[in-house]
């Protein structure tokens, strides 16, 4: 058989091989299609640019700030590294007020998680409530680094939540090496 036979039985094999699957494909029929989580809040705040905030049910806990008009708010994002500092945050509710009425999880009202970005460094800490709303924990972050600080909390009356806030500790950054896991 020529060069120009055997190309014509290789596509003639390759259309036969397609409108095959094409047929499978169409006989089977498509799978269910993943629920679609909806970028769009049914009302809520837009940005300043316009376009529509993300819906705070479709972001996993803890990486927005606010969520159902609750926010965790810290005093100062910016904090010494090797020495406590005395951290402050508070958790305003729907009406921008303050929390101080918070229901116990775990034996505690709050449940403070901070971890360093890059995985090296995780403290979780039970910081008191004061009076005026502001909670307070004393907080030594080993090294330079941005950090990721998660209260996990819930609000009498409300839902249980996880909000988080990026925190910076100052200095010469060393990144640190992770091996990867040897078992699975």
């Amino acid at each position: 058989m020529n060069a120009a036979a055997q190309l014509a039985a290789f596509g003639a094999a390759l259309t036969l091989l397609t409108v095959g699957a094409f047929a499978v494909g169409a006989a089977v029929g498509p799978r269910a299609a993943p629920a679609v989580v909806s970028a769009e809040p049914a009302s809520g705040p837009a940005h300043a640019d316009g376009h529509a905030a993300p819906a705070a049910a479709s972001l996993p806990s803890g990486l927005a700030s606010s969520t159902d008009g609750y926010t965790f708010t810290p005093a100062e994002p910016v904090l010494a590294v090797g020495v406590p500092n005395d951290f402050r945050f508070r958790i305003t509710g729907p009406d921008g007020v303050p929390l101080t009425a918070f229901d116990e999880e775990h034996t505690k009202r709050m449940h403070l998680i901070v971890v360093r970005r890059d995985t090296t460094g995780f403290q979780h800490l039970h910081p008191e409530l004061g009076p005026d709303g502001t909670w307070r924990v004393p907080l030594t972050l080993p090294s330079a680094g941005s950090y990721r600080a998660f209260a996990d909390f819930t609000p009498t009356g409300g839902p249980p939540l996880t909000l988080g806030v990026d925190l910076a500790a100052p200095g010469d950054l060393a990144p640190v090496r992770h091996d990867p896991a040897r078992t699975w």
